[in-house]
């Protein structure tokens, strides 16, 4: 599984298709799958770690694979719960 993290609260509610893209792009990389001891007819699964306040889980290895991105095969998204300070967050 390719993994990044995205600083983007948006998605929790919507997804970036750039972001998904530039994950993609990583994961169809010839050294990643060299690395992983991959053959190449094997998709490797995406997943985009991002915050969120209301809903994360502070629990980051649990069910990664449980909200796939409709519009994509093996495209996953996990929300995480961050220490903050109350008044330093900004609603974009």
């Amino acid at each position: 599984m390719i993994v990044d993290a995205k600083y983007k609260i948006r998605y929790a509610s919507k997804v970036d298709h750039l972001d998904i893209h530039q994950v993609s792009g990583y994961a169809r990389l010839r050294t990643v799958y060299d690395l992983l001891g991959i053959s190449t007819d094997r998709l490797i699964d995406r997943l985009i770690i991002y915050p969120d306040y209301k809903n994360g889980s502070y629990d980051l290895f649990k069910d990664l694979r449980r909200n796939e991105i409709n519009e994509y095969y093996g495209v996953f998204k996990v929300g995480i719960k961050l220490p903050m300070q109350r008044d330093t967050v900004r609603h974009f």
